[in-house]
């Protein structure tokens, strides 16, 4: 009776302690053998247009479920997700992707004056795939430098910031008061 009252508590306590979030619709896919960019419906953040980056948004398979981005390999026909994972970045080629269009997502502000009501805002409307960090949700999130560069990973609700994978450079934590950066959440259109 005890261990039963104990597992009550804890499956309450976790499940009072995370805020509603949309779940997005992702596909599975293996890298191996296609690529992101044959399969129609999947979401491109339009901001990705001219760089090198696909914009196509995914998650790792591991139970954790990390947000990370697509990059196209060999020529566009193989894709891996890219995730950042404890100041270490990952390279998955089985992956979920994001899909769905820019009329459903949008791409929310994370400004050094965040305020609750906002923290709660993406708490509620933050698309994930379920993944928890730090007792939170993790979401999709986009670093943007003053000078154009994009970088995405996932946003920690508790840490209100955004851990990305830096290529080259290996990974970090851009936070709301880097005055270089603009941050930004992915959540629903409310439509």
């Amino acid at each position: 009776m005890k261990s039963r009252i104990l597992t009550l508590s804890i499956i309450y306590f976790l499940s009072s302690s995370l805020q509603a979030a949309v779940f997005g619709n992702y596909i599975l896919l293996n890298g191996y053998s296609s690529s992101a960019l044959n399969i129609n419906g999947v979401y491109t953040d339009p901001s990705a247009s001219g760089t090198y980056h696909s914009g196509m948004l995914c998650t790792d398979t591991h139970a954790r479920l990390v947000p990370g981005e697509v990059y196209n390999v060999n020529g566009g026909r193989k894709s891996i997700c890219t995730v950042e994972w404890d100041g270490r970045a990952y390279d998955n080629f089985e992956q979920y992707v994001l899909i769905g269009n820019s009329f459903i997502y949008n791409w929310s502000t994370i400004s050094s004056a965040f305020r609750n009501e906002e923290k709660l805002y993406i708490e509620i409307h933050g698309i994930t795939n379920g993944g928890i960090d730090k007792g939170n949700y993790v979401f999709h999130c986009r670093a943007e430098k003053n000078n154009g560069a994009l970088f995405y990973g996932k946003y920690i609700p508790s840490k209100n910031g955004c851990y990305v994978n830096t290529g080259v450079d290996g990974t970090m934590f851009v936070g709301d008061w880097y005055n270089d950066y603009n941050l930004f959440v992915l959540t629903d259109s409310g439509l």
